[in-house]
């Protein structure tokens, strides 16, 4: 069996493969849509020009901006896949000495631990992670405004949307640096270690409380960010139903297809990190549980996992956008042939 890397996790090394391959292109297709400003958030069936006009000058204006910063975000985690499926090959490669023993050697400097490639991926593991949620309930919050109350003066715009991204990956990326820094400061705490922390580049800290605090505040932020997420959206449907019963209110085929569309975006990033939190959470409870082999096997494919939506939401985007046509087209051609509108 190769070890390497992954200590012999197969399932691991092959989602990385997948999460960074797919994920790279896909998001970086999507984020050159969106400068192109070819992206558009609706299809040409079943709208009428006045809604698509005002769809892309209103609604569809601001969330194309949070979903170029989320897509952004996707692909800092898939650049940290890479660096990881990368390494395992590289590494297992030229020292098989350290890399392909099992069990690990010991008393023996882990370089992988060392290499400027992991301090980088360790800051992408963070600062996706995390910005990731944060965007995400952003984008609830940006749809709980809009539907519950149009006419608020709180309403997110162009320029309040700007702004608050840029706060976003400010605040993020320097507590990513603050993590990069710390680790490389404990160097020689763990650089003779080969378990799945180090080898998968994650925070280390010379001190134990400063690591478990770190790890309580990561498990505060996913669990707010996906709760006050789906609480927003709750609150959504329930209004719409609600509305529904007691007017006669049809909700704009628009305002509703960007509803779904963020609505699928969030159920994808927030079961995504499920994983990582009851990994969080077995950390915190049982700390004796972290030698045992099968944890550590499990906890490298939760890392990993928490990726695989970087490259499940570029299918998202081009399904739900007026490039779905090329997707529909190969996935119910039929369908796609008694619908299509062609252009005159």
């Amino acid at each position: 069996m190769f070890y390497s890397i992954f200590t012999g996790n197969n399932i691991s090394r092959i989602l990385a493969w997948c999460i960074g391959i797919f994920g790279l292109i896909g998001n970086s297709y999507i984020i050159i849509l969106i400068v192109k400003s070819k992206f558009k958030l609706f299809q040409n069936r079943g709208f009428t020009v006045r809604n698509r006009y005002a769809a892309s000058r209103q609604s569809t204006s601001i969330i194309r901006i949070l979903i170029f910063n989320l897509a952004s975000t996707d692909l800092m985690g898939n650049i940290y896949c890479l660096s990881l499926a990368i390494a395992d090959v590289v590494y297992g490669i030229s020292y098989p000495q350290l890399y392909q023993a099992n069990p690990p050697p010991i008393n023996q400097t882990n370089i992988w631990t060392i290499n400027p490639a992991c301090f980088m991926a360790r800051f992408y593991h963070f600062t996706s992670s995390q910005l990731s949620i944060c965007i995400t309930l952003i984008i609830a919050i940006d749809r709980f405004t809009r539907v519950l109350f149009p006419y608020s003066q709180h309403r997110l715009t162009r320029f309040k949307t700007y702004i608050v991204m840029i706060g976003c990956w400010i605040f993020f990326g320097s507590i990513g640096i603050y993590v990069v820094i710390k680790s490389i400061i404990a160097v020689p705490k763990y650089a003779q270690q080969f378990s799945f922390a180090s080898n998968l580049c994650l925070y280390q800290d010379y001190d134990s409380h400063s690591l478990t605090t770190f790890i309580l505040i990561r498990l505060a932020i996913f669990l707010f960010g996906c709760l006050l997420t789906i609480s927003f959206y709750i609150s959504i449907v329930v209004y719409i139903q609600w509305y529904k019963n007691h007017t006669r209110f049809h909700f704009d085929r628009v305002e509703k297809h960007v509803l779904v569309l963020v609505m699928t975006i969030s159920i994808s990033n927030i079961l995504s990190i499920l994983p990582e939190l009851i990994l969080f959470v077995i950390q915190i409870t049982n700390g004796a549980i972290l030698r045992n082999p099968l944890y550590q096997l499990f906890a490298t494919t939760a890392i990993i996992f928490t990726f695989s939506n970087t490259a499940i939401n570029p299918i998202i985007y081009i399904y739900f956008s007026s490039s779905a046509n090329i997707f529909q087209y190969i996935c119910c051609k039929s369908i796609f042939k008694k619908n299509i509108i062609r252009p005159s």
